[in-house]
């Protein structure tokens, strides 16, 4: 990580992760970039791909749509993207294709939680027939294959 400016201080931010589960403080200076932020994160999570991931200010404009979340560049410093401890931050990935070269298994496992709420929160319609299939999935990498045999 690049020096501080002589005389800044650094801030606490709290990063909440895409599906509400987690949240984290991170230490920064107004003069670090969106991506040290980012990798600051990854780091403490275990995520090695950090390419994916994006912060996100998400923005209550008390409007039918609820929180929109702003996208951060990860160039930019906090202080140029006007960023501070108040705001609320979420760690989220931006794009919904699976990558093909992936091979973080944290970072997945994220991806999929990310995928999970937002069908849960209806943000992805889905009718209740797919809704249910999914569901089923869902149990089954939880439990394993149906074998007819009680789980005590």
């Amino acid at each position: 990580r690049a020096e501080s400016n002589p005389g800044e201080e650094a801030k606490t931010f709290t990063i909440r992760f895409m599906d509400g589960s987690f949240e984290l403080d991170i230490d920064a200076f107004a003069s670090d970039t969106i991506g040290e932020l980012i990798q600051r994160v990854c780091t403490k999570v275990g995520i090695r791909q950090t390419d994916f991931l994006h912060l996100a200010h998400s923005v209550n404009e008390n409007s039918v749509l609820g929180a929109v979340d702003r996208f951060l560049d990860r160039h930019k410093t906090i202080e140029q993207e006007g960023i501070n401890p108040k705001c609320n931050l979420v760690f989220k990935f931006k794009h919904y294709k699976r990558h093909r070269r992936w091979a973080d298994t944290v970072a997945q496992e994220w991806f999929f939680r990310q995928i999970h709420q937002n069908v849960v929160r209806e943000y992805y319609p889905a009718s209740e027939r797919l809704a249910v299939e999914l569901a089923s999935y869902e149990i089954q990498s939880v439990f394993g294959d149906y074998s007819g045999k009680k789980r005590h």
